[in-house]
């Protein structure tokens, strides 16, 4: 993003990381929010929820070195605060289209697995390459696009948090927890317009895409 702080670009003239948490304040069953940020910049979002959120309390914790590193700091400090929920959903903050009727469908799911993400089937052709060569075509039916928010029984996903951090183990996403030490995944189809900001053309595309939902 050259160095732009994502997490505050406007989206409709709203902070990006304010979006993505309304849906999360207005859906009835949530609990204790907690966000990771920069050690550093903790008074400063402390601030910025409070004037978005006079009316919800939004716990904002240092985060760690890295995401998984911060996630779990995340964890940690919502086991202090809320005293272990039964449940959590893990999220990306540069993810703001999320709807009530995914939390609903991650939710359901959970029943059967010990954590559920939600995916999209993959549309184009998928090659594995090594260098400039292709080597060959990967099976798409058998490929997902993952994307978040990733759901988890509380405890378990504290326990494995802690258990990669002993080893220095770095996955790609917290279900990739789940499989490294042998727990189930499973997965829902998520809403196509879940995208997640990573380089500024995005913003440009949300922007697009939320003036069209306004009208």
């Amino acid at each position: 993003m050259g160095g732009v702080d994502k997490l505050l670009l406007p989206l409709e003239g709203v902070p990006l990381l304010v979006r993505t948490l309304q849906p999360f304040l207005s859906f009835p069953q949530l609990g204790q929010i907690v966000v990771a940020v920069n050690p550093e910049r903790v008074e400063e979002f402390t601030h910025l929820f409070a004037h978005h959120f006079p009316d919800r309390e939004i716990l904002v914790t240092a985060g760690g070195e890295h995401r998984q590193q911060s996630i779990l700091f995340a964890l940690r400090a919502l086991a202090d605060r809320a005293g272990s929920p039964d449940k959590v959903m893990i999220h990306d903050g540069a993810r703001p289209f999320v709807s009530h009727h995914l939390f609903q469908a991650l939710l359901a799911k959970l029943s059967d697995f010990d954590g559920v993400i939600p995916a999209l089937p993959v549309r184009d052709t998928i090659k594995r390459i090594d260098g400039s060569r292709v080597v060959d075509t990967q099976d798409r039916e058998t490929l997902r696009l993952v994307q978040t928010p990733q759901i988890f029984e509380f405890e378990s996903i504290l326990q494995l948090h802690e258990r990669a951090a002993d080893e220095a183990f770095l996955g790609t996403d917290d279900a990739s927890l789940l499989e490294r030490y042998g727990m189930s995944v499973g997965w829902v189809e998520g809403p196509i317009h879940n995208l997640k900001v990573t380089v500024p053309e995005d913003i440009d595309l949300l922007n697009h895409l939320l003036s069209r939902a306004g009208r």
